[in-house]
Formats: C-alpha cells, sequence, structure tokens
C-alpha cells in the first residue's frame, strides 16, 4: 500500500568530493523552512543505527552483506512515517560501491540493488546522483582535504579483495577504484525506477548545480 504523496525518500548519491553532503543538508534546510516534516540521514546515522560502520572491513562475503543491507532496509523504511521526507545522504549506491569492494559479482550487485530498489515503491522516491570525471574529482578533494584523507583511504582500500586482485595500491589505485565505481554505478542505475537528476559536477558550478536540484525536487509530485 502506497503511502501518500507527501512522504518522500530522496537519495544523495555518488562519490567522495561531489558535493552530496553539502547540497543534501542545504536541501534538508530548504525543506524545514518550508515547514515540512523532515529528516536528514547523514552517513554517521547509517553507520551507527541502521546498516552499520560496513566500511570498517573486508572479511565478509558479498552474500552476507547483501543479506544485511536488504533486511536493514525493511527495518528502516517500516519505521517512516506518513508525511516524512526522508533526505539520505551517501546510501544504496554507497552500498553498491561496498560490494564491488568485495569483489562480488555484477550480476549479484544488479540484483540486490533492483530488490532493494522495489521496496521504495509505496515512497514518493527519488534520486540526485553526482557525476562527473572521477579522476578530476578524487584528486582535487584529495587535494582540498589537507588532513591525509587520501593516504587514509587509499591504505585501506588495499586491502579490498577488487583491489588486491588488481594489484593497485597508492593514491593512483584509490582514483582508479573510485573511476570504477562510478562506472558501474551509471549503468546500475539503468535500473532506477524512479526520477533522478544526473548532476556533472566536474567544473563545480555549484549555485547551477543548487537550482536544477531544487527545481528537480520541489516540482516532484
Amino acid at each position: 500500500m502506497k503511502k501518500d504523496k507527501e512522504t518522500r525518500i530522496i537519495l544523495f548519491e555518488g562519490q567522495p568530493g561531489s558535493g552530496k553532503t553539502t547540497l543534501s543538508t542545504e536541501l534538508f534546510d530548504e525543506f524545514v523552512i518550508k515547514d515540512f516534516k523532515s529528516k536528514l540521514i547523514d552517513e554517521y546515522k547509517q553507520d551507527t543505527e541502521i546498516f552499520g560502520d560496513y566500511w570498517d572491513t573486508f572479511e565478509n562475503s558479498g552474500a552476507e552483506v547483501i543479506e544485511s543491507f536488504v533486511q536493514s532496509w525493511k527495518k528502516f523504511l517500516a519505521m517512516i512515517e506518513e508525511g516524512e521526507v526522508i533526505i539520505m545522504d551517501n546510501a544504496l549506491l554507497n552500498q553498491v560501491q561496498y560490494l564491488m569492494s568485495l569483489n562480488t559479482s555484477k550480476k549479484e550487485i544488479t540484483k540486490f540493488f533492483v530488490t532493494t530498489s522495489k521496496f521504495f515503491e509505496e515512497f514518493n522516491a527519488s534520486m540526485v546522483f553526482m557525476d562527473g570525471d572521477s579522476d578530476k574529482i578524487i584528486r582535487r578533494i584529495n587535494e582540498s582535504r589537507r588532513n591525509g584523507w587520501g593516504e587514509r583511504v587509499s591504505k585501506f582500500m588495499a586491502e579490498a579483495p577488487y583491489q588486491k586482485q588488481r594489484n593497485r595500491i597508492g593514491i593512483e589505485g584509490m582514483v582508479e577504484f573510485f573511476s570504477d565505481s562510478q562506472v558501474l554505478k551509471r549503468e546500475i542505475l539503468n535500473d532506477w525506477l524512479y526520477p533522478i537528476i544526473q548532476i556533472d559536477v566536474t567544473d563545480q558550478n555549484w549555485e547551477e548545480y543548487k537550482k536544477a536540484i531544487r527545481d528537480f525536487v520541489f516540482l516532484q509530485k
């Protein structure tokens, strides 16, 4: 049974440095100003309350992780109240990316994505997908974050089965991983059943992107 049309889930998805967190937070603030019953589900809340911090290990199998994700989605979606607007920062496609890191087959990842997407049928679901040239975006965020982000992430990612199979290490290996994952995300979105806007953030035209996202979100019925 479908929720009423005001009950919405808006997924912000994309690669690191693509503006997901900044733009999803700004959109959430606009919903609050417009007096909507809104919740912003950031990555911290997802890690601690909904899906668990799955990025802390590569020890589980893809099948185990998929089952955990599916059950967590069912539980989470069952708790959404009529009339709520739920904005999620880096959820479903982040899980796709993690499954890829485990060397899960594309067939199984696609099956997971299709299965989970169908859970959104009772909601007014939509997605904002932050796309662009991964090589430029990942290198740019690595240079702008002066806290050793790239070194930490690349060292961790070198332990992923996907990376080990390809003998990838260091910043270059990390860039290749995120480039591959973005290609997979684009392909898998062919099975997305709901409205979507794809924003190419390579050139950092942020005011243009904000307007496009606002128009997309607030014109959804």
